[in-house]
């Protein structure tokens, strides 16, 4: 899984991106083989941090999540929190969608065989 952090008018420092790296990735790793890669772009506006990660999927799909909060480890976690739940519910529907009903096996019964015919 590649994992690309981009920062916006903010400079993030090494360690800071480690701990982002690896909250994102314990976050995917509900579905891993799933996921490709994720962006992430990290933008400071006057008091604000917006956070957007945007994950690709080997399924076709793109799961977006963004958040905007005065504090950067908070929206870390809660952009970590939203990104577990989407992929969690996107396993749920993906399982739900392809289980195997399977029938009840027979029970093996001894025969009694009738030897008088």
């Amino acid at each position: 899984m590649d994992i690309t952090i981009t920062s916006r008018h903010t400079e993030l420092p090494e360690d800071l991106k480690d701990l982002l790296a690896g909250k994102i990735e314990n976050a995917l790793k509900v579905f891993p083989r799933v996921v490709r890669g994720v962006r992430i772009i990290v933008e400071h506006d006057k008091y604000l941090y917006d956070v957007e990660a945007v994950a690709d999927l080997t399924t076709q799909k793109t799961l977006t999540a963004a958040v905007r909060h005065k504090d950067l480890s908070k929206s870390i976690d809660v952009l970590a929190d939203t990104l577990n739940e989407q992929i969690r519910r996107l396993k749920e529907r993906i399982e739900a969608h392809h289980k195997r009903y399977k029938t009840p096996r027979a029970v093996k019964t001894k025969r009694t065989a009738n030897t008088e015919a």
